[in-house]
């Protein structure tokens, strides 16, 4: 618990502080971009599509991972006499849920702060 916490809690501060980072670098180019004609509610729809992609590529890139070691995550389990494949599924749904929603929030700060740094 403590080192997925720890792995967890780096990851979060590693995407926060990039993307924090890409808001200094994208800020001069996105105010010329708003000189020569773009609106704002382009400018944030385009910036939003940016940091979506950046938090959910890593969910999406560990479900399909976990997706394709399930046959030998499965044989490890039966290993240690635990054949219920319900139990797998739920445990793994209920992590995807967790980070899912960790995510979500660290979304929600970075995307306001780096909207705030861009604009």
């Amino acid at each position: 618990m403590f080192l997925g916490s720890l792995f967890t809690i780096g990851a979060v501060l590693i995407t926060y502080y990039k993307q924090i980072y890409e808001g200094y670098e994208d800020r001069e180019r996105i105010q010329i971009m708003q000189k020569v004609g773009l609106d704002k509610e382009t400018t944030k729809k385009a910036t939003q599509s940016q940091i979506i992609w950046m938090f959910t590529l890593p969910i999406l890139t560990a479900v399909v991972h976990t997706a394709f070691a399930y046959p030998i995550v499965q044989k490890l389990l039966m290993i240690f006499s635990i054949t219920s494949n319900k139990l797998f599924l739920v445990t793994t749904a209920s992590v995807v849920v967790v980070y899912s929603l960790i995510y979500w929030i660290i979304y929600r700060i970075t995307s306001k702060i780096y909207l705030k740094i861009v604009e």
